[in-house]
């Protein structure tokens, strides 16, 4: 949502949850396996920031922080079951309302 650009992403593989029991959206979610999968993206604004976590036995929470305005993109997602598998695009909005795709995400059912 912020707009920093991803170069590096994998979903989960099996999609295990009902809608309600969702912690994220569908499509947002990221696997980092030590030494092999990881999170990576670039600050593509045109100011620095920096990351907060809040870490507890039952939750994690990540906020972006910056001395200038961070903005808000809009996300839109088309999700497609076919067979054993639900895939789910992830579209992003930028700043001049021009909407692209960000990642593609494939889960088993």
């Amino acid at each position: 949502m912020s707009g920093l650009e991803i170069l590096e992403r994998h979903n989960h593989t099996i999609d295990l949850y009902q809608e309600h029991e969702r912690y994220t959206p569908i499509g947002t979610d990221a696997t980092v396996v030590f030494a092999y999968k990881d999170f990576r993206f670039k600050n593509s604004l045109e100011h620095p920031v920096s990351f907060l976590f809040d870490v507890t036995e039952t939750s994690f929470s990540a906020s972006i922080c910056s001395d200038n305005k961070v903005p808000v993109h809009e996300l839109r997602f088309e999700r497609e079951d076919q067979d054993k598998l639900r895939k789910v695009k992830t579209f992003r909005t930028d700043s001049s309302g021009k909407e692209s795709c960000i990642h593609l995400s494939v889960y088993k059912l």
